[in-house]
């Protein structure tokens, strides 16, 4: 396929390589942003850039290009982020009927290593929750002192802070 075919020529329809990479494209920004919208849902999908440039109708070079572009990395990171965020709601509905069926194995008419597995479970995501509660409240207690810190006018600066000492006898 030549390379105006796939609508990168030097000109094509009045839009030129740079302004199709741009997303300028004179008159065609919605259907540039539609394809790149397909694109990065077929990236999110996809094992392979090949597979998601066949996937949404362009070809591996225009999606590399695209894929160097601030604002469609960045609505790339959104969509991940949504997707994401997506997946921890349904894994935090379905946390419950999961701790429920781990106390259920540990029912004595279950055999003694299923009793054992979900016993360990329990005890390994108990930890991991107490644990992740502790962090956060460290956190919340260090980003308070920090916040009183910094807004008195006669402590050092954010980059003091957190600056290394220097190591003795070396300026540095």
């Amino acid at each position: 396929m030549s390379s105006n075919m796939k609508g990168h020529g030097s000109k094509s329809a009045g839009r030129t390589k740079s302004s199709v990479c741009a997303g300028s494209s004179v008159g065609h920004g919605s259907k540039l942003r539609r394809k790149q919208d397909a694109a990065i849902a077929a990236l999110a999908t996809c094992r392979t850039i090949e597979e998601a440039a066949r996937r949404c109708g362009v070809a591996k070079s225009t999606l590399c290009r695209w894929q160097e572009l601030p604002e469609f990395r960045e609505r790339q990171r959104e969509a991940n982020r949504q997707a994401r965020a997506h997946a921890d709601a349904i894994l935090q509905g379905a946390s419950a009927t999961a701790a429920g069926t781990l106390v259920v194995m540990m029912a004595p008419t279950n055999p003694p290593a299923v009793r054992t597995r979900a016993a360990e479970s329990v005890l390994k995501h108990g930890l991991a929750a107490a644990e992740r509660d502790d962090t956060e409240k460290r956190v919340s207690s260090l980003e308070q002192t920090l916040a009183r810190h910094v807004s008195t006018t006669d402590g050092p600066g954010i980059p003091e802070l957190f600056r290394k000492p220097d190591k003795p006898g070396t300026g540095q």
